[in-house]
């Protein structure tokens, strides 16, 4: 019995039109052999993107949900892009037995070398409570460099 659904949806930019592909567990997990798929496991690509043949330029919204029938949890990543695709918000959601909400914004502040500003930040009594900004610089042989400036 599956007890995941995995559905990503985006939407193009100036589009009114939602396209849905839906995944397999293993299709979007990184899963050892015999481990049992869940609402948290390591997923094969840190960005929804990379599992969309599409161009980041073009699109405007993608949002991932993932629903694990067996544990009562739904996990959504709503992005929202701007300025080419370079910058994002992206707003996680966890509804379960628990609810958990956090947000990080994605700015590309400069392209030669590649540097971005991050930030993330959780709501704790209806205020929003930052616990990390920081910086990432992209080197020549592939690796970054990360730069801390808050982190709680």
């Amino acid at each position: 019995m599956n007890n995941l659904t995995i559905t990503i949806k985006y939407k193009y930019n100036n589009s009114l039109n939602w396209h849905i592909v839906n995944f397999l567990a293993n299709e979007y997990f990184d899963l050892d052999p015999d481990e049992k798929a869940g609402w948290d496991c390591v997923p094969l690509h840190n960005d929804s993107l990379d599992y969309l043949d599409i161009d980041r330029v073009l699109v405007q919204y993608i949002e991932t949900t993932i629903v694990d029938i067996e544990a009562d949890v739904t996990q959504i990543f709503a992005e929202t892009f701007w300025n080419k695709g370079r910058n994002r918000i992206i707003e996680i959601t966890v509804n379960g037995t628990s609810y958990w909400r956090e947000t990080i914004i994605e700015i590309n502040l400069e392209n030669n070398p590649s540097i971005c500003e991050l930030l993330r930040y959780t709501k704790e009594d209806n205020l929003s409570k930052i616990s990390y900004h920081g910086l990432f610089t992209d080197n020549d042989d592939g690796s970054q460099t990360e730069k801390i400036i808050y982190k709680s």
